[in-house]
C-alpha cells in the first residue's frame, strides 16, 4: 500500500483501513490454485480489516495446485496475517523565513 506523510500527516489511499491488528483466516483454495473462499478465524477486532484481508487474497492470491492421482484437487489453508499502520514520526512544522519588501 503506498501513502504518503505531509508535514507528520499520515495520509492513505481512499478506502485504506488505517488500523494495526491479526488476521487467521481460512482459505479454501479451488482446482486452478485461486482462492474460492475466505473465513475469518481470529478477529482483528476491525470488521473492516478483516473483511478487506479476505478481499485482497481472493483478488490477489494465488497456490500452486494441489494433485491427486493426477488431477487437481482443491484443498484448504490456513493464515495468518498482521496488518500495521507505519509509524509517523513527528516533524517541526517549516520554518517560513521572514521576507522584508524595500
Amino acid at each position: 500500500m503506498r501513502y504518503l506523510i505531509l508535514l507528520g500527516v499520515l495520509f492513505l489511499p481512499q478506502g485504506a483501513v488505517a488500523a494495526d491488528g491479526v488476521v487467521e483466516v481460512s482459505l479454501q483454495i479451488n482446482t486452478y490454485g485461486r482462492v474460492s473462499e475466505c473465513r475469518v478465524l481470529r478477529s482483528s477486532g476491525y470488521a473492516t480489516l478483516d473483511a478487506r484481508t479476505c478481499s485482497l487474497l481472493r483478488r490477489t492470491k494465488r497456490y500452486e495446485v494441489r494433485r491427486y492421482g493426477g488431477k487437481a484437487v482443491p484443498h484448504e489453508r490456513v493464515e495468518t496475517y498482521r496488518w500495521q499502520v507505519p509509524p509517523v514520526r513527528e516533524v517541526a512544522p517549516p520554518q517560513i523565513p521572514e521576507t522584508r519588501i524595500h
